[in-house]
């Protein structure tokens, strides 16, 4: 018998009720886009928005002419940054490293002065063509041998060449603005429009610059970087117009969230089936294995947890994933009120009824949130610590449809792959590593964690691809997904004490200080080496017969202290029990701090 009991909803899992309350933004101006150098104290100042179509989570940098760094500073939920720069030698180069949906993207800029310098694909591309190379990196590492080549004529130039080069798509969103010192619009309007609806690529080791349309995945522009001024292939104006019909629908589409918005926030815990129906599309589809009613049932039953005290403020970072047939596929990240923040995996696709965009789920029978790099940390009975590092491998079929098996193939795992099974009986709708996949003298049971070797990890690759195949009871192929990992996993020699949350107040290993059966209280702290998502508690106790219960809840990141009630088993007896703290990195990485009990 296993038992799991729920107390709180951790963000990333409020999937459909985060989608009611968007408030949705773009690349997001406001704070940073300044046109002024200097503060009120006389500070010089450079500030901006770093985004690709949606804010960029992560951090920014910045050198001036001699090396002197600044940074990290991690960019606001609007995508903006401010360094200030009294004293040091211009011109300055800048440097955004993170993510938008599940890409990864360091992007440069520079600012001859104090100023407005925005961070994003046109000035990443261009600073190289300024410097003449194929890789801006190479500015950014090597800044004094930069640092008279890169100016305000080489720079003007370049970014005259790049919008001649797509000067169509430009004049269609009204988007002449100077990409490096013009100010964002959260509108999708204006340049957020153009990044809403291309990919504008450089490809570090050629130099090539490739502008891709959305909507049809089509080049519509190639270029050198270093010759921008004699492109390959420039924008049309019918390529632009094309384009500029996905700017339409998308505006189309976040009219109507933010109608759906305001219902959510005029209703909270009231909301009905009824109140949302209108907004779900008769033809709807699949949501992680959920159909249109159960999907409506599961955002209502969400609806009195995610208006409580952990309220959803904003709707961030909304991208512009893929045009699937006539629909939109669409990414956000939800901010929640105590400063943690959570993201639907595949995000939602949109589709037009009647002229009226509603929801149509993600079109995925499998639900895989779990499957991502992970970190464990278990603190032993003994007080030795044991530290292992690889990728969560869970797969649930939460609308029993049959997912009996997958393989999860790519970088650092074996050549064949991993294989899941429903292995467990008292799981039968999840998928499990299969036993030759399993590390077996872990302290706990993890049926779902692939651990790896730090050269295994070596292998992998930011953003690598993993492929998950997945089948019924008769080996037939049901559904294929793909996963990119922004980052890959940790390397143990990576990670630090600073990695893991803290807490105290837990006396001992002892099975009584887990308190089961009554109340464990906790203080906590977020982990220090980087920016926290979210932060979840788990208390967990288990017998030798496969009797087992688990209770965890979200804890707040502007609070300090946190409990678990647990309900003693009539049945059976628990003989060990484990405490857990789990984070999660900007880059969707998760990393959990075990404490033992026996």
């Amino acid at each position: 018998m296993k038992t799991r009991r729920k107390q709180g909803i951790p963000p990333v899992l409020v999937v459909l009720a985060i989608s009611m309350s968007l408030f949705l933004t773009g690349c997001g101006g406001g704070g940073g886009s300044t046109s002024s150098s200097a503060g009120s104290s006389g500070t010089q100042q450079v500030s901006g928005v770093a985004a690709a179509g949606a804010p960029i989570v992560g951090n920014a940098y910045l050198k001036d002419a001699t090396g002197t760094t600044l940074g990290p500073q991690v960019i606001g939920t609007d995508g903006s940054f401010s360094f200030d720069v009294t004293g040091m030698t211009a011109p300055f180069f800048l440097l955004a490293e993170g993510r938008v949906g599940g890409s990864e993207y360091k992007l440069h800029s520079t600012a001859t002065a104090g100023g407005t310098a925005n961070i994003n694909p046109l000035t990443n591309i261009a600073v190289a063509s300024a410097a003449g190379v194929n890789d801006p990196g190479t500015v950014f590492a090597n800044p004094a041998n930069f640092a008279s080549t890169v100016n305000s004529t080489t720079l003007a130039q370049a970014i005259k060449d790049l919008q001649n080069m797509i000067k169509p798509l430009l004049d269609a969103n009204n988007a002449t603005i100077d990409p490096i010192t013009g100010s964002y619009s959260a509108n999708h309007t204006g340049l957020d429009a153009v990044l809403d609806a291309v990919k504008i690529e450089l490809n570090t080791n050629s130099g090539g610059v490739t502008v891709t349309d959305k909507a049809t995945n089509t080049a519509i522009a190639t270029a050198s970087a270093t010759t921008l001024s004699q492109p390959t292939d420039s924008v049309t104006t019918a390529e632009a117009t094309t384009a500029a019909t996905a700017v339409t629908d998308f505006q189309a589409i976040t009219s109507k969230m933010a109608e759906l918005s305001n219902l959510f926030n005029q209703k909270g815990a009231n909301l009905t089936a009824a109140d949302v129906d209108a907004f779900f599309a008769a033809n709807y589809g699949i949501n992680d294995g959920f159909n249109r009613t159960q999907t409506i049932n599961d955002l209502v039953a969400g609806v009195p947890t995610s208006s409580g005290t952990n309220t959803i403020t904003r709707i961030g970072n909304v991208n512009f994933e893929e045009k699937v047939g006539g629909d939109y596929r669409v990414t956000f990240l939800a901010y929640f009120s105590d400063g943690s923040a959570g993201t639907p995996e595949g995000g939602f696709i949109f589709t037009n009824e009647n002229g009226i965009w509603k929801l149509k789920g993600n079109g995925y029978k499998a639900y895989l949130e779990q499957v991502r790099p992970r970190v464990m940390r278990w603190v032993k009975a003994d007080d030795s610590k044991q530290t292992e590092s690889g990728i969560m491998c869970l797969i649930e079929d939460k609308g029993n449809l049959g997912l009996k098996s997958a393989v999860i193939t790519g970088p650092g795992l074996p050549s064949n792959g991993l294989t899941l099974s429903n292995n467990q009986p008292t799981d039968p709708n999840k998928l499990f590593l299969d036993n030759a996949y399993r590390t077996n003298s872990l302290p706990t049971n993890q049926w779902e964690f692939y651990v790896m070797s730090d050269t295994a990890i070596d292998s992998a690759t930011d953003n690598g691809k993993y492929t998950i195949q997945i089948y019924d009871g008769n080996g037939t192929l049901i559904e294929t997904r793909t996963r990119v990992f922004p980052r890959r996993p940790y390397k143990r020699t990576e990670i630090t004490d600073g990695h893991f949350a803290t807490f105290s107040g837990i006396a001992d290993h002892s099975l009584a200080s887990a308190k089961i059966g009554g109340t464990l209280t906790f203080s906590y702290a977020k982990p220090t080496a980087y920016t926290t998502l979210w932060l979840n508690g788990d208390l967990g106790f288990w017998d030798m017969m496969g009797n087992a219960a688990f209770y965890w809840r979200n804890l707040l990141l502007n609070q300090t202290s946190g409990s678990i009630v647990s309900a003693s088993p009539s049945t059976w007896a628990p003989t060990t029990a484990a405490f857990r703290l789990e984070a999660e990195d900007t880059f969707l990485r998760r990393l959990e701090v075990i404490w033992m009990f026996q």
